[in-house]
């Protein structure tokens, strides 16, 4: 049996007054735009760009905190996979555009890259991880269930990092504050599973914008907010954003 929350209390947390979820995944849009218009028109090794990037280090553990509270609050998981697959399938070609630019696809570049997948993807392993999770299964088999999907997270934006962050918000979703010090205490190791033991490109400050996550997670009040724009505008958006700033990119390089 999984877990639910009633509708008017999404998480456990001592914050009674604070963000509601419109208001942070409203932040976590604005972050992510930040973060790509850097990637698209801003040389790496800039503070300016640094700086965007360290903004947009917040998005994907909140993405991952927030697939925990949708799963916990979803009345059908598997409905709840289901939108995850289809805005993911929409979301490929515009993810892929972005990271290779149109004009390189006009040029007759390759298609190389179109079969890494989208962050949508690897949140779907996530929730499959968590389903695993709270089966039935016995501790062995919920183990190895969860390591099978390493290499299918693998395939997709930030891996089997992210699959480890849900479950770890999982296990402590009723205590934010354990959760909130398990999660920092965790980071490296998110890093690691992310970009090995390496550094990145950029000045090297980006990737300690995940600690921004803490924050607005603390100041949750549980409350689902406003419904502007309809449940699926943080769906939309995610492909919209892309498609927009690789035309625009394109038309800045012309």
């Amino acid at each position: 049996m999984i877990p639910k929350n009633s509708p008017d209390s999404l998480v456990t947390n001592p914050v009674t007054k604070g963000l509601n979820a419109f208001d942070i995944k409203c932040i976590a849009m604005l972050a992510m735009t930040a973060d790509h218009v850097a990637w698209a028109f801003l040389d790496d090794g800039t503070y300016l760009a640094e700086s965007l990037h360290f903004i947009g280090r917040l998005v994907a553990p909140l993405m991952a905190y927030f697939l925990v509270v949708g799963f916990y609050y979803s009345s059908d998981v598997r409905a709840y996979a289901g939108r995850l697959l289809f805005f993911a399938l929409i979301s490929q070609v515009p993810y892929w555009l972005f990271g290779h630019s149109i004009e390189q696809v006009l040029a007759g570049a390759s298609f190389d890259g179109l079969w890494h997948g989208n962050v949508l993807f690897t949140l779907l392993v996530a929730l499959i991880g968590l389903m695993i999770y709270h089966s039935r299964w016995d501790g062995f088999a919920k183990f190895f269930g969860i390591m099978a999907l390493y290499p299918v997270a693998q395939m997709s934006d930030y891996g089997f990092a992210l699959v480890v962050m849900a479950l770890l918000f999982a296990h402590f979703y009723r205590h934010t504050t354990a959760l909130l010090m398990a999660y920092v205490l965790g980071c490296p190791v998110f890093y690691v599973l992310t970009y090995g033991f390496q550094a990145t490109v950029g000045l090297g400050f980006m990737h300690f914008g995940v600690l921004l996550t803490v924050p607005l997670i603390y100041y949750f009040n549980g409350k689902k907010g406003s419904s502007f724009g309809g449940r699926y505008v943080f769906y939309w958006f995610y492909p919209a954003h892309l498609m927009i700033i690789a035309v625009l990119a394109w038309l800045w390089q012309m």
